[in-house]
């Protein structure tokens, strides 16, 4: 395990990756003690894909001569299919043991890199880098300064043109992680993420959100500009809002995937707290 020297990263390796190594990677990460290794990588195919979505709707450097970073990367369920279509692709994560299963889960691929994090930053160089890329990892923070900082750091490693693609759950009550749930976060509101982006060179690409999902998350698109931008391309609250299928289709059919769709489909729908 990495040693990182802060709080957060101690409690997502004991909250987190502890509570997965117990499971098994696949069905911690999936929360489905069935899923199957190929129902994993369907999800993982899938889920890549409309993250790629998202991004084709704006004008963007050429996926194929670009390096994405995924940042969380985990098993590299969505690595795997971004090498196929990406130049390079980069993983980071605060588990070295995770990295490890992630580079045999990916190991026929010749264009992947895998670096272990310190759970603060990200361990590469300013403006080197077209897309960076964080799915399911920043609801898992208990800190929201490490949060908010996850996205100056998204912001610092991405070339002028590169875009930043950041999911994370928009229904947290508290503002320290482990409350809401073991596995929570802590709350990250619109405030927080306009206050971040009044200091950076920035604009908002696009809000997407799946309005038929009980367990409400955003992915939040962001374009680093050469220069700073009007306070009005960085607002976030009265925005356009994208609507997209961000989870229907890609499990339902996935016959091994039973826990997760029951739950999916029983749970009375969370109030979104993030608009305050």
């Amino acid at each position: 395990m990495a040693e990182s020297g802060t709080w957060e990263t101690s409690h997502l390796i004991n909250k987190y990756w502890a509570d997965i190594a117990v499971q098994g990677p696949q069905a911690g990460i999936t929360l489905d003690p069935n899923i199957t290794p190929e129902d994993f990588k369907t999800y993982g195919d899938r889920l890549a894909l409309r993250q790629i979505a998202m991004i084709d709707r704006h004008p963007h450097i050429a996926f194929d001569e670009s390096t994405i970073v995924d940042v969380g990367c985990g098993m590299g369920r969505t690595m795997r299919p971004y090498s196929s279509i990406f130049k390079n692709v980069i993983g980071t994560d605060i588990s070295a043991e995770i990295l490890d299963q992630a580079k045999q889960y990916c190991a026929d691929r010749t264009n992947i890199e895998f670096i272990v994090g310190n759970g603060r930053e990200i361990p590469l160089a300013d403006n080197s880098v077209e897309f960076v890329y964080s799915g399911g990892v920043l609801q898992h923070i208990p800190s929201l300064d490490v949060i908010l900082n996850y996205f100056k750091e998204g912001v610092r490693i991405l070339k002028p043109g590169g875009i930043l693609n950041f999911s994370f759950q928009t229904w947290y009550t508290s503002r320290e992680g482990g409350i809401d749930g073991n596995r929570v976060g802590a709350q990250v509101t619109a405030t927080d993420i306009e206050a971040v982006l009044k200091g950076l060179n920035v604009k908002v690409l696009s809000i997407v959100v799946d309005p038929k999902d009980p367990i409400p998350h955003m992915n939040l698109l962001l374009e680093k500009t050469n220069s700073p931008v009007s306070a009005r391309k960085q607002k976030l609250k009265q925005r356009k809002i994208h609507f997209q299928d961000v989870r229907t289709g890609i499990f339902e059919d996935l016959e091994s995937y039973s826990d997760f769709r029951h739950r999916w489909k029983t749970r009375k729908p969370h109030p979104v707290t993030f608009w305050q």
